[in-house]
């Protein structure tokens, strides 16, 4: 058997690897969603802005082309004539250095026609889709590496781009012009806002970390101050409450519910401890009867009718002690909750009919007639319910039994059952005094007797005060309801229904 020691380690694990707190997990999450949302957007605008960039830096080229095509001439035998004073630039900026430009010229059959000194004996590539293209729009762009005509370069890897363009000479020759130019210019406005993401977006998150941090710590305030408020408190302040947000929030609705919560935890264990008050008082008065009978009785000799006397006596507070813890464990099985139900279809009449039985010799004794009425159903197979047969069947005994205990002699206690809407509904009525007002918000609470006269003996002929309890919590163990109907003069009626099979 593992030690208290063994037990501890093994449980460190456990605590070690126990999810982090809420307020940790809303920062992270928050920075997961922002940091996703800015990278997207971020990817988005680089490549909107590369797009744009890349678009007027061909716009250039373009034009730069259109400047060099008006100052090539071609004549009749090919040859062909420059106006130097274009590759100066004619006072115009290009985004590129026209001193490291390739150009090439070539004729409409493909014979190089010229080509600058930088390229050597080498040419400008063109590919069969670029030839297309000038097919279609007189035009095609292409990026290369510089290592594709100089193998050998300082840096191989060093981008250009390129134009091809259809030109001609009036209407006399048609030639492409080809002219690269380095992309450095590009590609250092490209690098420059790659940078500008690489650094502002860590910054970013790291600011949005710590203010998501700090917010979700004040959103989670109130939570904490729940928190504190929940564990100070003890059985005996449950009259304490939790302070309630002004904001309309989830925060405020938790703390509303909360309060609710508390309020009837307060109500529930004002309730056990004056059941708990009243069982004790309840259960001390006999017991106590008990030994004052048994002590006096020890005192002298007794004669044989006295001894049997005493042994009634006990009898009697025997057998209200005994109904007692059964109407106490039954009361504690109803608590316990529908689980310990013996849940079964049955007919409520034959239920309350048995109980209509068990219960005639007591209303002879008292001079009082039970009459059964039993209406009939609605279908094939009527007064069918689902329910505990002998939870029910306690119920309609502490019913009629109270209605017996309540009418005059040679009242007539009415029991019926009937269905109406898919319900099944019994009633038992009684021709007593009623209920008045005033009580009857307090018929179903446990050792309440109604009358004023609580004295041992009056509560011994009457009745514990647990049956109207003990049957209100079979009903709501079965979802049917028990209500009272009386006019407070002139007899009284417990009407139980429940939802037919």
């Amino acid at each position: 058997m593992p030690s208290e020691k063994s037990k501890s380690v093994n449980s460190l694990p456990a605590e070690r690897w126990s999810l982090p707190g809420i307020r940790f997990r809303l920062t992270v999450l928050f920075v997961i969603i922002f940091g996703i949302t800015l990278v997207a957007f971020s990817a988005f605008l680089y490549r909107t802005f590369k797009k744009n960039t890349l678009y007027e830096f061909d716009a250039a080229l373009y034009n730069h082309a259109i400047d060099v095509s008006q100052a090539v001439t071609v004549d009749f035998f090919g040859d062909l004539s420059f106006q130097n004073e274009v590759f100066s630039g004619g006072g115009k900026v290009f985004p590129f250095s026209i001193g490291k430009s390739f150009i090439q010229i070539t004729s409409a059959d493909g014979r190089t026609l010229a080509r600058s000194k930088s390229l050597e004996s080498r040419s400008l590539p063109l590919t069969d889709e670029d030839r297309q293209l000038l097919m279609r729009r007189g035009v095609a762009f292409r990026s290369f590496s510089i290592g594709k005509i100089f193998p050998k370069a300082a840096d191989p890897n060093l981008a250009y781009r390129m134009i091809s363009y259809h030109a001609s000479d009036g209407a006399r020759q048609k030639f492409t012009i080809q002219i690269a130019v380095p992309q450095a210019f590009l590609d250092q406005e490209l690098k420059g806002i790659l940078l500008y993401f690489f650094v502002g977006i860590p910054v970013t998150l790291v600011i949005a970390m710590l203010g998501g941090f700090f917010l979700s710590g004040r959103a989670l305030m109130p939570v904490k101050q729940i928190i504190k408020t929940l564990r100070g408190l003890q059985a005996s302040q449950l009259s304490e409450r939790i302070p309630v947000p002004r904001a309309g929030d989830e925060i405020r609705d938790l703390s509303l519910e909360l309060n609710g919560l508390l309020n009837r935890l307060e109500q529930a264990f004002q309730s056990q401890e004056r059941f708990v008050s009243d069982a004790s008082h309840q259960l001390k008065t006999p017991l106590a009867i008990l030994k004052g009978e048994i002590h006096v009785f020890k005192q002298k000799e007794r004669s044989a009718s006295e001894l049997a006397e005493f042994i009634d006596s006990l009898s009697q507070e025997l057998a209200y002690l005994s109904r007692m813890v059964e109407d106490l464990l039954l009361l504690a099985r109803m608590d316990a909750g529908a689980g310990c139900l013996s849940i079964q279809k049955i007919r409520l009449d034959e239920v309350a009919l048995e109980a209509v039985s068990r219960l005639e010799p007591l209303a002879r004794s008292k001079g009082v007639k039970i009459r059964f009425d039993l209406s009939d159903g609605e279908s094939n197979s009527p007064f069918e319910v689902k329910g505990d047969p002998d939870l029910l069947r306690s119920m309609f005994q502490s019913l009629i039994e109270n209605a017996i205990k309540f009418s005059p002699g040679g009242a007539c206690v009415e029991a019926t059952v009937s269905e109406k809407d898919g319900k099944v509904i019994a009633g038992v009525k009684d021709q007593g005094k009623g209920i008045s007002s005033d009580l009857l918000p307090h018929i179903f609470e446990p050792f309440f007797h109604g009358a004023t006269d609580t004295s041992q003996d009056s509560i011994r002929t009457g009745g514990l005060g647990l049956g109207l309890t003990i049957a209100r919590r079979i009903a709501d163990a079965h979802d049917a309801s028990l209500n009272v109907i009386t006019t407070g003069v002139e007899g009284t009626q417990f009407q139980f229904q429940i939802k037919k099979v």
